[in-house]
Parts: structure tokens; C-alpha cells; sequence
């Protein structure tokens, strides 16, 4: 493979290489637009060329250790796009020649996207590819298949069938709107007897997609409906098949901040023992282990169900719900240390110092060690800026009376008073 010249920096490369996610989207977003435009040009097609480039991406990434160069994963990347360009309009071309030139016509523009895809959403759906689960692939090939199967058992039809039957393909239009308003009115229905088991039910759903952020990674994930949710490191957002604007739920394990879109159908966020439902508006939400879930409103208002409650609050007010489904009032102090990460900040209150290693290794990547008994229940309090790894040992050795130190191949925080005798 022919090396090529590239922005791609060598050590996002390194990083690449070694699986970091974060270099992934660097690299992704950076090569994105040129990949895009190659797409579109090989194959003569826009509307394909956001999955020409995901696919691409995916290659690459289950192939990453064999890149020596940055010019080598930008050949690759190229090479990859052009010959998936050229297959993509080889499948035109022989659906051309096979129903003739108005039935290849039609197919064309059945593919448009009723919307433009953005970098943005494109990273989403390469993120989800890459992290579904292994035990779904076949389930969702199989779906794949159907679906495509399907789609030319359609286009087929449409191309081949006489005037004669425009009746019947207009009786069938007719009856796929009664079957649409029948399920559109089954979902209102539900929803409104019981939304709590039907949230529940969507999402338990094997078909739902999930995007999941690792350690120090943030994601931003748009949805169909204009809505969007940004990701904070160590999260799950699960988004059912069905999402849009006439079914808007999604799950979520971790933190994540939604930016609703105004819609006539509720937004629901399940998270923990929480059921949040908003319509338009900004919250911030926090589950990430058995101290319970955490919801912030920024903008707007939202209703918290759990259990057998439900409370209402409104802009910069919060509630904390309890693993046992008891809804409180947060503490400032617990707002600060689970929501401080979406005003670019990483706070710890009263914590001992065995409680930092997960800490740090969920928002800065770091993997730390705490040596000496005496120094595993010492209580810090800091807050730093969230991008800044000097700032957050530095603040955690004079808060916490400490020695950052390599030990070996290990990174450690040694009790100050041991490393003076």
C-alpha cells in the first residue's frame, strides 16, 4: 500500500493504534469531509457516501495495528472509500441495465435522505457499529438482510408492474396509513395508561442501538427527531428502532446532558429507577452507581417519575433519586461533584483517596495507584478544569498530603510523610 501525504498526526496514530477511541474521532472528523467528497464523486451518489466513509472507518479500525504511517491509514482509508464507491455504483449500474433507465431513476431517488448527514451523526453511527454487541451481529445482519431483501422485492415491483395496476399500489399506500395511524395511536394509548411500562418495554427491545463513550471520552449523539445528548466518559446511551417524533425514549447508563427538541410527543429518559419526561428543553442527568440518579434542569421544565412518585421542577432546580426509588433534594455539593463535568470541570468533595483511582480513571484516563494505609482514608476536596491532568495531581498531593510517582511501570500516589524517612 502506497504511503500518502496526510494531516493525520503521528501521535493520534500511536493512539489509534492502541485503541483510544478519542484519537479515533480526531482522526475522524479531521479526514471526514475529503472522504465524503470522494464518496460522493466514485459514486456518483451523496446520499451513500456517509456509509461508503463509516465503512471505511470500520475497516480500518478492526485492522489498526497493521498502519506503520499516517500515510499509511490515509491510503487505506482512501483506497477503502474508492473501491466501496465504485461497488456502490456498480450496483446502480446493473439495476439500470436489469429494470431499465426510469426504474433505476426511481430507486435513485427513494435512496435520498430526507436530511443531510453531518460529521456528527456519522461519528454516532460509526460509534455504535463499533461497539454493538457481538452476540447481536448475526441478529442484525440477518435484519440487514431483510430489509434489503425487501426494499428490491419493492423496487422490483414498482419497475415492472403494468399501468394497470397503479390501483392496487395506491390501495396499498392506503392501507400502509391506516396500519401507521393504528400503531401511531396504539403507542398514545399506551403511553398514556401506563408510559411507564411502555418506556420500559421500547427499551428492552433487542433492536435498539447503543452508543457507548469509554474512559475520558465524551460524545455528542444528535437524534432524528433534532433532539441530541452529549456523552460524558464511561456512558451507554440506548436508542430504540423506533425513535423519532412520534416515539422519543431513550436510556441511558451514566451521564449525559439532552437537548430536547420541541415536539408534540414527550421526551423520556429512563435512567436508574428514574422515568424523566420532558418536551423541550436542556437537563443534565448523572446514574452512575448506587448513590441513586441525579437530575439537573437547564432550560425549561421536566416531571421525575419513580416508583409510586413524581415530582415536577423547573430551571436550576434538581432532584436525587434513590436506587430504592426515593425522590430528595441534592446537596449542592453532590450537584457539583456528578454535573460539574458539563461546565468543563472535575470536582471531588470529601472523598478518601481509595475513592480517587476510579475517578480519575473515568474522567482523565489515568490509571493510579494509592500506596500507604495511612493515606487510602485521607479526605480531599478539589475542583480543577476537567482538561487539565497537571492541575487535578497537583491539587490531589497538596489536598491529599501526597507524592505523585512512577513505581516500576505503575503510576502511584505515595503518602508525603513515607517518602521522607
Amino acid at each position: 500500500m502506497a504511503s500518502q501525504s496526510t494531516n493525520i498526526a503521528p501521535d493520534d496514530l500511536t493512539k489509534f493504534i492502541s485503541g483510544d477511541e478519542s484519537a479515533l474521532e480526531r482522526i475522524f472528523r479531521a479526514e471526514y469531509e475529503q472522504l465524503e467528497s470522494l464518496a460522493s464523486t466514485d459514486s456518483e451518489d451523496s446520499s451513500s457516501a456517509p456509509r461508503i466513509v463509516e465503512s471505511a472507518f470500520y475497516s480500518a479500525w478492526g485492522k489498526r495495528a497493521s498502519f506503520a504511517s499516517p500515510g499509511d491509514l490515509a491510503s487505506f482509508l482512501r483506497e477503502a472509500v474508492h473501491h466501496e464507491a465504485l461497488r456502490e455504483r456498480g450496483r446502480r449500474a446493473s439495476l439500470q441495465r436489469f429494470h431499465g433507465r426510469e426504474g433505476a431513476a426511481a430507486l435513485h431517488a427513494a435512496q435520498q435522505p430526507a436530511q443531510p448527514v453531518g460529521v456528527d451523526e456519522a461519528w454516532a453511527a460509526l460509534l455504535a457499529a463499533i461497539h454493538a454487541p457481538p452476540k447481536d451481529e448475526a441478529h442484525a445482519a440477518e435484519v440487514r438482510h431483510d430489509i434489503s431483501r425487501h426494499g428490491t422485492a419493492v423496487h422490483m415491483g414498482k419497475v415492472a408492474a403494468p399501468q394497470r395496476n397503479v390501483r392496487g399500489f395506491f390501495l396499498m399506500i392506503g392501507v400502509a396509513v391506516i396500519v401507521a395511524a393504528f400503531i401511531v395511536g396504539l403507542w398514545r394509548f399506551l403511553g398514556a395508561s401506563d408510559p411507564g411500562e411502555r418506556v420500559d418495554a421500547i427499551l428492552a427491545r433487542s433492536e435498539a442501538r447503543t452508543v457507548q463513550t469509554s474512559a475520558a471520552q465524551r460524545a455528542n449523539v444528535p437524534l432524528s427527531d433534532g433532539s441530541s445528548a452529549s456523552l460524558g466518559p464511561e456512558s451507554q446511551l440506548r436508542i430504540p428502532k423506533e425513535y423519532g417524533e412520534q416515539m422519543r425514549v431513550v436510556g441511558l447508563q451514566g451521564t449525559a446532558t439532552f437537548t430536547v427538541a420541541e415536539a408534540q410527543e414527550p421526551f423520556f429518559v429512563k435512567a436508574g429507577t428514574a422515568r424523566i419526561r420532558a418536551t423541550g428543553t436542556v437537563l443534565d442527568v448523572s446514574t452512575f452507581d448506587s448513590a441513586g440518579t441525579l437530575v439537573r434542569v437547564r432550560e425549561g421544565t421536566v416531571e421525575v417519575t419513580s416508583g409510586d412518585s413524581t415530582r415536577a421542577i423547573s430551571v436550576g432546580e434538581a432532584l436525587l433519586i434513590s436506587a430504592d426509588s426515593v425522590i430528595s433534594t441534592p446537596t449542592p455539593e453532590m450537584l457539583a461533584e456528578s454535573l460539574a463535568w458539563t461546565d468543563g470541570r472535575f470536582v471531588i468533595d470529601n472523598r478518601p483517596m481509595q475513592e480517587v483511582p476510579a475517578l480519575l480513571q473515568r474522567w482523565y484516563g489515568l490509571r493510579v495507584s494509592v500506596l500507604d494505609s495511612a493515606l487510602l482514608q485521607r479526605r480531599v476536596n478539589i475542583q480543577v478544569p476537567l482538561d487539565s491532568t497537571r492541575q487535578v495531581i497537583s491539587a490531589l498531593e497538596k489536598e491529599g498530603r501526597a507524592v505523585y510517582a512512577t513505581q516500576g511501570q505503575d503510576r502511584v500516589f505515595r503518602d508525603t510523610a513515607t517518602t521522607r524517612r
